[in-house]
């Protein structure tokens, strides 16, 4: 949420931002790199851009922004999956349980 209380300005202005992420400078997990499996594939982008200025000089003014976010889901599991029996989530308890 974004609440602005500033009056306007008879100038114009503007901003922009990024984030970018990947996994180029990302350590390994300590059990993935145990296992000797590679670091997942992780990408995450979050830019905008944001305006202001006069409408009338004096009177009347805009505020315009956009903001957008772009993420790729990990090419390989989590660590935490829980195990699917028959296409349901269930425990690893009752795994062992149906499997003895």
């Amino acid at each position: 949420m974004n609440i602005v209380t500033k009056s306007g300005t008879n100038d114009f202005r503007g901003t922009t931002f990024e984030f970018h992420r990947n996994n180029a400078l990302d350590a390994n997990t300590l059990f993935a790199n145990r296992s000797g499996l590679e670091g997942v594939d992780f990408r995450r982008n979050q830019f905008g851009i944001n305006a202001g200025g006069p409408l009338v000089r004096g009177q009347t003014f805009f505020f315009a922004a956009y903001e957008g976010f772009r993420q790729e889901p990990p090419t390989r599991g989590c660590l935490r999956c829980r195990p699917l029996v028959n296409g349901r989530v269930t425990s690893l308890r009752r795994l062992l349980r149906t499997a003895a």
